[in-house]
């Protein structure tokens, strides 16, 4: 009958079993890389999601001025300060604000200017509007929310 040994001959009596402090310390730098890479690209898909819950809402508030000049019988305006970075609807209390960090664009009626840094977008009683692009982006990635002068629909485009 054998009797097994613990140690093997040159290993000091030690066993093999165990990790080296090398080997520890690469296998932390392994897992810090990796976690780095995931954070990294879960904070740009936050910022997309953000992007695109900005371009919602702006079209959330589209809509929501369409909707009240259809029912009012009244023009209703959609104002763009792109000094400030807000989006109104005329009359109405909620303002949406753009962070600084975000693009903000619209190109609309020259007719519907306020002045240098605020356009809109006016709806008519019929459904019908002046038409707007509004761009709502980050880093080279932009929503646009497209407002139909004919019809009035509002339609959030994402980048493509």
């Amino acid at each position: 009958m054998r009797t097994p040994t613990s140690a093997t001959a040159g290993d000091g009596g030690r066993g093999a079993a165990g990790f080296s402090l090398v080997e520890m310390l690469a296998v932390l730098v392994v897992l810090v890389l990796v976690m780095g890479t995931v954070t990294l690209g879960f904070s740009r898909r936050t910022d997309r999601m953000s992007i695109s819950a900005l371009a919602a809402e702006t079209a959330s508030r589209a809509r929501t001025a369409r909707e009240l000049a259809i029912r009012t019988g009244q023009d209703t305006m959609l104002s763009v300060d792109l000094l400030n970075r807000t989006i109104a609807v005329s009359g109405g209390t909620r303002v949406l604000t753009i962070p600084r960090d975000v693009d903000l664009e619209i190109v609309s009626s020259n007719a519907e200017r306020r002045a240098a840094h605020v356009a809109g977008v006016r709806f008519f009683p019929d459904g019908a509007s002046t038409g707007a692009t509004i761009r709502i982006g980050q880093l080279g990635s932009a929503h646009e929310v497209r407002i139909n002068w004919f019809t009035g629909r509002v339609l959030v485009v994402p980048p493509s």
